[in-house]
């Protein structure tokens, strides 16, 4: 078998590396989504989707934030249930 040439060696690098730079983007995103949702500041959760939409993620990422508000909602009424 051939071994790869030094330009797709180097193509490979940079993917890992977008890869790479994608996903901790995604999870400095999603502090920031977090962290300001529980905070109730504006503007930088909407800092937080607009990273998320730069990665063509917004849809999704709007999905799984409706998702872990509706089960930490849940989980309120449950408490309230529960002390009540």
């Amino acid at each position: 078998m051939e071994a790869a040439s030094p330009s797709v060696n180097i193509v490979n690098e940079e993917l890992n590396w977008v890869r790479e730079t994608k996903d901790w983007l995604r999870n400095e995103a999603m502090k920031i989504l977090e962290h300001e949702m529980e905070r109730l500041n504006h503007v930088e959760f909407g800092t937080g989707l607009l990273m998320f939409y730069s990665l063509g993620e917004a849809d999704l990422v709007l999905v799984e934030l409706r998702e872990m508000e509706r089960l930490r909602l849940e989980e309120g009424l449950r408490v309230m249930k529960f002390c009540g």
